[in-house]
């Protein structure tokens, strides 16, 4: 067949039609109102499956764009993660309007501005445009996205997990626009760590394949070729207007590199990752990471457990929490998924995602998600503000400072940042009684409100409210935050409890967004700053994390005579 030039919207984690994952599963049901495309039957459609292979959709006349959307429609597109392509494809079956063609056998992929192509159309007669186009396409390097999605297909491969670089938890932008501003220089270590030994349910013990572990190095050399675009940028601007200029133009620049990962596989669960750079380079790789190993570790068979079997009795437990949710059976006021990092995988959070932001409870309100591309994506609410790394940079980064103090230098340098703005701090970096020493009268007025994620929840609480009244400050005016190993049955608990003594609400991880009796305990921690120690030390010794015992030692110490004197 004579090659021939196709126009297409797609968006890097759909496959076939507009609209499907690569399990032909539908992840973006919208529906148009300006244009033909709202009368499509979005349900299955058999031509993407012709012959026992994937068939994508596209327009082989660039007049035939208006016929599917209207200009309202393509912003819509393009605001959600769409891209417009131009393919030259080798293999393909013309319909009434529409194309289908062979990715796998497609010669050449451009991705261009529509708008502007649509207006250089219309200077020239449509034999000579689509003459250049194809020479373009015939005479350019293929395209890197083109070759990777061949190779997925050709070699069977797991498609691309994350897409975009907005794949991320939301406070990694709060932190990493504090950081820019005041301690970019800063080197840093990270260390993954696997506190899983084995599943309950079964028995099965958590190890890393070399298999798993080839995938996931190859899902982090994907990601590391991805880019900020222009349009996400703009829309962070806009949801997160204290984030400064400066900071948003220095992510146009910024991408990870994998020349920054250590990898090993002698470790007892099989893999063992170390990550090294500037503060501001490396704080965004640990979540991203995370969720690709366990969504390479559920996919490759690594609970034991099929991973289509996993994904429906994902989906229906949280059909189940939302059936109780619903009726009042659980009742827990504001609530957000706070789960990018340990999530099953990309599809089950969006389906998620989509599906508490389409349901509306009485006593219950889904506020938005940590994975800030999915906010964008669902038009919900970012959420999340700092983590314990930001404690342990500025309070134990300098060997100047005394490390009882962490809290103090970090919230001194939060507000250096935000003022007034963007405050939910974080309490047990080196545990809550240390940070209350620090959180006095005029922190504790400047930030609205603290946030739990090791402890008796209950106890920590109670604390926090007495110390808020110590300080003259009605309790009520302030939100406690839990976000320690929440399921809905203990966030209802806490609700119950607290909701008539101050504002409360809650950010969900492993209940939403992980399978139940599968869940992976793993984190990536910062372990060194300058080539020190530093440790996170919590309010429980589980969630310790250092790999200098006797720093930890020297730590608690320090601590524990600050609070004795």
């Amino acid at each position: 067949m004579e090659p021939k030039v196709l126009f297409r919207f797609e968006r890097d984690d759909l496959y076939n039609g507009l609209w499907y994952n690569r399990e032909n599963r539908l992840v973006f049901p919208i529906r148009f109102c300006e244009s033909d495309t709202k009368n499509l039957p979005m349900g299955y459609d058999p031509r993407y499956h012709a012959d026992g292979k994937n068939w994508y959709s596209s327009c082989s006349n660039i007049s035939d764009i208006y016929h599917w959307y209207k200009t309202e429609d393509i912003k819509y597109l393009l605001n959600h993660g769409f891209v417009y392509c131009i393919y030259l494809a080798k293999d393909y079956k013309e319909y009434d309007m529409e194309t289908v063609f062979l990715m796998e056998t497609a010669i050449n992929r451009k991705v261009v501005d529509v708008f502007e192509l649509i207006e250089t159309s219309k200077t020239m007669d449509n034999d000579t445009f689509m003459k250049q186009l194809k020479d373009i396409l015939l005479n350019s390097p293929m395209d890197e996205q083109l070759k990777a999605r061949i190779d997925e297909i050709k070699n069977n491969k797991m498609h691309q997990i994350l897409t975009s670089l907005l794949q991320n938890d939301f406070y990694k932008f709060n932190m990493g626009n504090c950081i820019y501003h005041q301690h970019q220089n800063k080197k840093v270590r990270w260390a993954f760590k696997c506190r899983s030994q084995e599943f309950a349910i079964n028995g099965k013990k958590v190890y890393f394949t070399p298999e798993m572990v080839e995938e996931i190095k190859r899902q982090v050399k994907l990601w590391c070729n991805l880019r900020f675009k222009e349009h996400e940028l703009e829309w962070l601007r806009k949801v997160a207007p204290w984030l400064h200029k400066d900071f948003t133009d220095y992510l146009k620049f910024w991408h990870p590199e994998f020349k920054n990962i250590e990898w090993t596989t002698d470790t007892p669960c099989g893999l063992g990752i170390h990550i090294e750079g500037t503060a501001l380079e490396i704080t965004w790789y640990e979540t991203p990471i995370m969720s690709i190993i366990c969504e390479v570790f559920y996919r490759m068979g690594g609970a034991g457990v099929c991973y289509e079997k996993i994904l429906k009795d994902y989906k229906n437990n949280i059909e189940d929490v939302i059936s109780k949710l619903k009726s009042n059976e659980l009742v827990i006021g504001n609530f957000s998924d706070f789960g990018f990092r340990r999530r099953l995988s990309a599809e089950a959070t969006e389906w998620m995602v989509s599906r508490f932001k389409e349901e509306h409870f009485e006593n219950s309100h889904f506020c938005g998600t940590s994975d800030v591309y999915l906010a964008r994506l669902y038009d919900v609410k970012p959420i999340g503000t700092m983590a314990h790394e930001l404690c342990m940079l500025i309070g134990q980064g300098y060997p100047e400072r005394n490390p009882a103090y962490s809290n103090k230098f970090m919230l001194e340098s939060w507000v250096k940042e935000y003022g007034i703005l963007n405050g939910i701090a974080l309490t047990d970096t080196i545990g809550t009684d240390a940070f209350l020493k620090d959180f006095n009268l005029t922190y504790a007025t400047l930030f609205s409100g603290c946030r739990h994620d090791s402890g008796d929840p209950f106890k920590w609480g109670d604390k926090m409210i007495e110390h808020y009244k110590k300080l003259g400050i009605d309790p009520k005016t302030k939100t406690l935050l839990f976000s320690d190993s929440l399921t809905f049955e203990k966030a209802t608990n806490l609700y119950k409890y607290f909701k008539d003594k101050a504002k409360v609400a809650f950010g969900i991880g492993g209940s939403m967004s992980s399978p139940k009796n599968y869940s992976l305990n793993i984190v990536i921690k910062p372990i060194e700053v300058d080539g020190n120690p530093v440790a996170k030390l919590s309010d429980v010794e589980g969630k310790n994390m250092c790999e200098d015992p006797k720093y930890i030692e020297y730590l608690r110490k320090t601590v524990d005579w600050r609070l004795t004197h």
